[in-house]
């Protein structure tokens, strides 16, 4: 009997030992951010979804080549991009369901209007507003890369900031073709 007390006593113990380890490694993970860090997150998630949708429509009906392939590359990259976010979120605990693969008012419209530009000239909108929008995001992403409190964010927003810029300049290619320059 009391073999089984002392077996039952270690294993509640290990039971709870375990929980405590588990949450204290769940807390540690769902570190809540400040206002401005959950902005970041929400914008960048928006921003994401924007690209994404902007890259393939163009992958479907641009009419050069190049901004066909710029638009499958916007696209994937920033597929890829919008995954990472949601898992820091996820992390940091931060519901960004308020995206929810829509866009703003202010990008519905743009894509509204970028959507009925025809051939070339949807090309040349494009590449414009891509080249004006990675701009905004490098000089975003790098105030959160020099500024966040969270190391999470300040990580992310270093890593990112060469693929934006490398983004730039493909926009920048991508702009001269469309304007044939």
């Amino acid at each position: 009997m009391k073999r089984h007390f002392a077996l039952g006593a270690t294993l509640f113990v290990a039971t709870v030992l375990t929980g405590l380890t588990a949450w204290a490694a769940s807390s540690e993970n769902t570190k809540k951010l400040d206002s401005q860090e959950e902005a970041f997150l929400r914008t960048a998630a928006q921003d994401d979804v924007f690209e994404i949708r902007l890259g393939e429509y163009a992958a479907d009906h641009a009419a050069l080549s190049e901004t066909k392939q710029f638009g499958r590359q916007m696209a994937t990259d920033h597929q890829a991009d919008l995954k990472q976010i949601e898992q820091l979120a996820q992390d940091h605990g931060v519901d960004l369901k308020t995206h929810d693969n829509d866009l703003t008012p202010q990008q519905k419209t743009v894509y509204d209007r970028l959507t009925t530009r025809p051939g070339k000239d949807f090309d040349k909108e494009y590449t414009k507003l891509a080249l004006a929008e990675h701009n905004r995001m490098i000089s975003l992403y790098q105030r959160q890369r020099d500024h966040a409190a969270d190391v999470d964010i300040r990580e992310y927003a270093g890593k990112t900031v060469p693929s934006l810029e490398q983004h730039k300049q493909m926009a920048t290619d991508t702009q001269k073709a469309a304007w044939g320059t």
